[in-house]
This record gives C-alpha cells, sequence and structure tokens, in this order.
C-alpha cells in the first residue's frame, strides 16, 4: 500500500523555481550568472586597488586606506551574502481548489479579486493560479522564481534572488557600504595623483604627471573610471531607494504609479519608514515549505491512495 502519488495534483502543476539548502536555511533564485559577475567585479577592483593605489599611498597616509576600504568591501560582502542567501518573504502554496471553486473555471463562485478597504480606498487581493492563494497587499508573484512574495519589490539578478519583507534591508545596507567604499576609492586615487605629481615636480621631473600614474601601473586612473561606472548603477540604485525608503513605497509599487496623486497608505512618515526600513519587525520565513503540500492535504491524499489501494 504505497502513498506514492503518480499524478501530481494541480498544486504542483507550476513548481517554485527558487533553491534553497540545509532544509531551507539558505534560499536563492534560479538566475546566477550575473550573481557570479557581481562578485567578481567587486573582488577585482578590491584586489587591484589594495596591490597598487595602497602602497603608492603608504607614504601619505600610512594604514589608512588599507583598513578603511576593507572594511567597507568586508561588510558589503557580508551584506551580499545575506540578501543573496535569505528568504525574501515566500508565500507558501495553498492547496488546490476543486473545479467549482478555482476562480479561472468558468462557472467558479470564488472572484478573481477581492476588495479589500483600507481608509477612503479599496485595495485588490488577486488570486494567483500559481500558488493557488489570494495575494496579501504588497505581495506580487515574482516570474523568474514563480513565487510569490511578502512585499515584493523587485527580483534582482545581479544578487540572484527575489527582494522582499525578509531581505529589503540587507540588500539597502549593500548599496550604501559598496557605493561608500566606491567613492572612498576614487577619492583617494585622485589624492593620491595629486601627492605623487607634486613630489614629482618638487624632484624637477618633467614628466610629473606620467610618473605619478606609472607609479601606481596607471591603475590610478583606471579604478575611478570603473568605479564611475559601476556607481551609475550601484549608486542610482542607492539613491533610487533612499528616495523609496523615505517615501514608504517599494520599486514595484514606483514603477506601476500606484500612489501617484494618491495618499500612500503604507507611508508612516520620513521617520517612520526609515525605522520600518532598517528595524522591521521579525518575519517568520516559510521557505522550508516551497513545494510543499499543506499537511493536511498531504493527510488526506494518502488516506485517498490507501482507498485506491485497497481497491
Amino acid at each position: 500500500m504505497s502513498s506514492i502519488v503518480k499524478n501530481p495534483p494541480p498544486t504542483m502543476k507550476y513548481p517554485s523555481r527558487t533553491k534553497t539548502y540545509f532544509s531551507g536555511r539558505l534560499v536563492t533564485g534560479p538566475d546566477n550568472k550575473l550573481y557570479y559577475m557581481t562578485q567578481v567585479g567587486i573582488l577585482a577592483v578590491q584586489v587591484i586597488y589594495l596591490a597598487t593605489v595602497c602602497p603608492a599611498l603608504f607614504k601619505y597616509m600610512s594604514v589608512s586606506p588599507y583598513v578603511v576600504s576593507s572594511y567597507l568591501f568586508l561588510v558589503g560582502m557580508i551584506f551580499f551574502y545575506f540578501v543573496s542567501f535569505t528568504d525574501p518573504g515566500i508565500i507558501p502554496r495553498g492547496s488546490p481548489l476543486p473545479e467549482e471553486q478555482n476562480p479561472f473555471t468558468f462557472e467558479s463562485k470564488h472572484p478573481m479579486v477581492k476588495k479589500i478597504p483600507i481608509g477612503e480606498r479599496e485595495f485588490e487581493s488577486k488570486w494567483c493560479e500559481t500558488c493557488n492563494i489570494y495575494r496579501p497587499l504588497r505581495a506580487t508573484h515574482c516570474s523568474v522564481c514563480n513565487n510569490c512574495v511578502f512585499s515584493f519589490d523587485h527580483h534582482c539578478p545581479w544578487i540572484g534572488n527575489c527582494v522582499g519583507r525578509r531581505n529589503y534591508k540587507l540588500f539597502v545596507l549593500f548599496l550604501y557600504s559598496t557605493t561608500t567604499n566606491g567613492l572612498f576609492m576614487i577619492a583617494t586615487c585622485v589624492a593620491q595623483m595629486v601627492l605623487d605629481t607634486k613630489r614629482f615636480e618638487s624632484m624637477s621631473s618633467s614628466h610629473a604627471f606620467s610618473d605619478a600614474l606609472s607609479n601606481t601601473y596607471y591603475f590610478a586612473i583606471i579604478i575611478p573610471v570603473y568605479n564611475i561606472g559601476g556607481l551609475t548603477i550601484i549608486g542610482g540604485l542607492a539613491g533610487l531607494h533612499s528616495y523609496l525608503v523615505a517615501t514608504g513605497q517599494s520599486t514595484n509599487e514606483s514603477i506601476k504609479n500606484m500612489f501617484k496623486n494618491k495618499v500612500n497608505p503604507w507611508s508612516k512618515g520620513f521617520f517612520g519608514n526609515c525605522y520600518a526600513a532598517f528595524f522591521p519587525a521579525r518575519f517568520p520565513s516559510f521557505s522550508s515549505k516551497i513545494n510543499q503540500y499543506p499537511a493536511y492535504y498531504e493527510e488526506r491524499r494518502v488516506v485517498d491512495n490507501a482507498k485506491i489501494g485497497e481497491k
């Protein structure tokens, strides 16, 4: 008498693409190419900076550039790995409804959308056919990971994971620390060029600026150019999310202009929004239940199979 199901129930028709490790303690998305590129891009410029620019600055600033840049790099990478492997707030799938109750069937009595009044506005809670649930407010289905996510912000291919209720703070802190490190590198590279140029001029060098650049194998000018290019993305995102945090919006809500000329019911004012973003209430993870049936449905499935086996 076996409990194996030959025909999986409808809830597994669209399985999650999320990858989980160590019983759901680590969670990441299915796309990892840009995730690896992000690591290589950040690590490469950091190693080159420490190996070329910092030694040239040692005579002027001692170990300060080594310590500050290494600290910002390590903090940024810690946040990077945390946000990449933290459950963003994936909502467990529900049990499949009988045909007559499925909102996607013609004769269903269940609505596709439920209206939920908040203040003077009505918000829609839509039925998700993939997850078999009415999505909570501010939740959205990610087409890449194939999950509904609480307080969905966006799916970020650069970190290989969704950004949502449980890892948004980590994502913003990664942007801030990496942006700060990039700006610090640019400032110290400029300082090295200026200080070394003056030193070579005092030595009556006819090519003082060129000598200053060759002192770092020209990386003192390559690194700032590289970082300016990177900061147009990471720094731009840091600025965007500073605005979103201050106004109490998500990227998804901002793109859809959900609160254009309307009051945002989620906003708690500038200080309240900042507190909610950086000191959020602890929210449980349901990542261990990804692609699992609810317990009561599992029991019913086993009993039904047992009856079939008896026949």
